[in-house]
């Protein structure tokens, strides 16, 4: 395996309308669709389409239900090893989403089986994690963050952490889950969110009371990405969907082809920014299509570099 992930698996029911509804108010309902996600399970299938089949294990957690038997089927036909997830007496996670006509999202999770993935269960899948790269973590509970996050220190393994529904726990909550990881990752409400602060300077003060060696990437959407390394601050811009022929209709899994694709590029040997750059194509590429799991392969990536100048990666 190339990396190892650990986060949510989602059964996500997402419903489109023109705008979003003021409290009280009842706007249609365009269309809307039922589909498979999960920051976790939607990371280490966008890192699959990168990395190509059977270099993906995935650890989370999924019911004894029906949504958990489809989930398990869905993963291995895109070529993720499911050995890691584990099956409990609880009912698999669900996401209810909407999307506006801008392709911007309000997401309600309901975390169920997710909730069981307990820092024990990380000793079932050492061997797993060792056998990696990289160890992507989303959205697991805090203290399987720590002890995840910790094994993979201990093997000299990169980690990269998006906290996301983690973030409305606050500082004290998340900071304990910094030390021992590589790369935090957040979009800007969420960075805000957490350190009560829309200064960037402010963001590495507080971080590096914690982690000092802590490299930060904040996701600012339709203005690209900030990367945060040591003393420096560098902002690589967005890909504007116009200018690649395409348009947004979703940006529901974004964040997790951005992660993913970040992860694959780094563990190819490409340096941060270069990395950061491939990762914002994707997320642009995912930003037009509906499913939450529509991160492009290598080969579509490749594909619309040609458009940017971007130096087109290699195929596996």
């Amino acid at each position: 395996m190339e990396i190892a992930v650990l986060g949510a698996i989602n059964w996500d029911t997402t419903i489109f309308v023109n705008r979003f509804p003021s409290p009280g108010e009842e706007v249609e309902v365009i269309s809307k669709i039922s589909v498979p996600g999960g920051t976790g399970a939607n990371v280490a299938v966008a890192s699959s389409h990168i990395l190509g089949r059977e270099k993906i294990f995935l650890m989370g957690a999924l019911g004894k239900d029906e949504v958990g038997e489809r989930q398990i089927d869905i993963l291995k036909a895109e070529g993720i090893d499911t050995s890691g997830i584990k099956r409990v007496d609880q009912e698999s996670g669900q996401a209810y989403i909407v999307v506006d006509e801008k392709g911007e999202n309000i997401i309600h999770s309901f975390l169920g089986a997710n909730a069981c993935l307990f820092p024990e269960d990380i000793g079932g899948v050492e061997k797993a994690i060792s056998g990696s790269k990289l160890l992507l973590i989303t959205d697991p509970p805090l203290d399987t963050v720590r002890c995840a996050a910790l094994l993979a220190h201990r093997l000299d393994l990169q980690v990269i952490w998006d906290p996301g529904i983690y973030v409305q726990k606050g500082w004290e909550a998340v900071a304990g889950g910094l030390k021992h990881i590589d790369y935090l990752v957040l979009n800007q409400v969420e960075m805000e969110r957490l350190t009560k602060t829309e200064e960037t300077s402010m963001w590495k003060e507080m971080i590096a009371t914690i982690n000092s060696e802590l490299r930060i990437i904040v996701k600012q959407g339709s203005r690209g990405a900030m990367l945060m390394a040591g003393g420096t601050t560098c902002s690589i811009p967005a890909v504007a969907l116009e200018d690649i022929g395409l348009r947004a209709v979703s940006t529901v899994g974004c964040g997790d082809s951005f992660m993913a694709t970040f992860g694959a590029f780094k563990i190819s040997g490409y340096d941060d920014a270069q990395s950061v750059r491939y990762a914002n194509l994707a997320a642009a590429i995912k930003a037009s299509r509906k499913e939450t799991r529509g991160g492009p392969t290598l080969e579509e990536l490749a594909h619309f570099c040609a458009y940017l100048n971007l130096p087109i990666p290699p195929h596996r």
